[in-house]
């Protein structure tokens, strides 16, 4: 039977350092229309707008009691390999994408990458810039709400952003790039060390889902002291 949480901020408290709660944290403090769910076993849902769902879990049967009430279009947030098997297994998802779990080691950050450079917010007046370098042209309305409401860190060279990083709705970081003529330069990795020391000093954890087969970030994630945790996926499907 599924219990509806209610002390939202209780469960921040209590788990804002658990890793396995770090997209719920983020959601809780980020979402509108959240719902908590659990079934008195240590499980735990959120549910965000009817549509975006993420889950602590290792009940399928706790998964099939919360997606039984919903409808429509629905996404999986950072869900197991078991779970993701259980879902493929009942229903016809429309989009997986496999990814890893990196989050923060607590090591000292190595500032040698950060001397010297012109570090500043991104600004959201060049969302079109930040949109172009995601592979799936993340849209105006979501870079913009990204930028007016978390953590955003960018490398400027006369006044114009080279390299960025910003964090998505859940906190994960994302959307890093860096101008192809700015590239070979060291930019990326003194970008996510200075957006990541500030998630550090407000007193969260850094982390981020990484496809797999991305060596590159997966190689990067350890020079700012990200390491794999686990296998996280997204998906996504109509019901």
């Amino acid at each position: 039977m599924l219990i509806p949480i209610t002390q939202n901020d209780d469960l921040i408290t209590q788990n804002r350092h658990d890793k396995r709660f770090l997209n719920i944290v983020g959601l809780i403090k980020n979402g509108t229309n959240v719902k908590l769910y659990t079934d008195g076993n240590g499980s735990v849902a959120l549910v965000e707008n009817n549509h975006t769902v993420c889950f602590v879990t290792q009940s399928t049967s706790f998964v099939d009691e919360v997606v039984a009430t919903l409808c429509g279009e629905i996404s999986f947030c950072g869900i197991s390999n078991e779970i993701l098997q259980h879902l493929q297994s009942i229903y016809q998802l429309d989009w997986v994408t496999l990814c890893s779990l990196y989050a923060y080691n607590g090591l000292h950050f190595d500032d040698t990458a950060t001397q010297s450079l012109d570090f500043r917010p991104m600004d959201a007046r060049y969302w079109q810039l930040i949109s172009d370098g995601t592979p799936y042209h993340a849209d105006e309305q979501d870079i913009r709400e990204c930028l007016g409401n978390r953590l955003s860190s960018a490398i400027y060279i006369d006044n114009e952003p080279v390299c960025w990083c910003l964090l998505h709705h859940e906190n994960s970081l994302g959307m890093l790039y860096t101008l192809p003529q700015h590239r070979r330069k060291g930019y990326a990795l003194a970008v996510m060390t200075d957006i990541c020391k500030k998630i550090v000093a407000n007193g969260d954890v850094p982390y981020g889902y990484i496809i797999k087969g991305n060596y590159a970030s997966e190689q990067l994630a350890k020079h700012y002291n990200l390491d794999y945790l686990f296998d996280a996926h997204w998906c996504g499907m109509q019901k």
